[in-house]
């Protein structure tokens, strides 16, 4: 079991710690850095750190240890370190967006796309078909044959077959009956 005078960095695997060191020694051979820097730079390294057990608390020390600290020489902070490495994970799966070209929608874009032209198109269970079951038929890829377009609008449900709470019809009841005698008082 190890002491509790033990440096952190010395309980890790000699690689680990090789590496540690190293992220160290790049980040103090800048004339200036931010900590978020490392943790953007470094994400990975300190994501299997936290697999092992390592808390933002361990981390921070750690980074001390190595020479990133507070300017008054504390480690820092458990808050900073959970935040910049958030930051670094947001960072990340933007860039990982970005790098595979794909983007957030925009409003009112129809995010659904037919198939290619070897492949079926891949609909709801309910579309086509009157009691929702799926209609299962073996087509081949013919192109004077082409799957069917999505359609850009889907129907609204029909209100009258939805199962309200009497309490719910009842407002809405009420609600009607308020809005047609206001309506019939501005009539007259």
């Amino acid at each position: 079991m190890p002491t509790a005078d033990k440096a952190l960095i010395d309980r890790l695997p000699q690689d680990k710690r090789d590496e540690f060191v190293t992220i160290g020694r790049e980040a103090l051979s800048r004339f200036a850095f931010a900590y978020q820097q490392v943790f953007d730079a470094h994400l990975p390294f300190f994501e299997v750190l936290v697999g092992k057990g390592a808390t933002a608390a361990h981390i921070g020390k750690m980074l001390a240890e190595v020479g990133i600290k507070r300017e008054d020489g504390s480690p820092l902070p458990p808050g900073t370190v959970s935040s910049a490495m958030s930051r670094a994970r947001e960072r990340r799966a933007a860039q990982r967006a970005q790098d595979a070209g794909l983007a957030p929608a925009n409003p009112g874009v129809d995010l659904q796309i037919a198939a290619g032209r070897d492949n079926a198109l891949h609909d709801p269970a309910d579309r086509f078909t009157t009691t929702g079951a799926i209609a299962v038929e073996a087509t081949a890829a013919d192109p004077s044959n082409p799957p069917p377009q999505i359609s850009r609008i889907r129907p609204s449900p029909n209100p009258s077959a939805l199962k309200l709470p009497t309490a719910t019809r009842n407002a809405a009841d009420r609600l009607d009956q308020l809005r047609s005698n206001h309506a019939d008082q501005h009539d007259e």
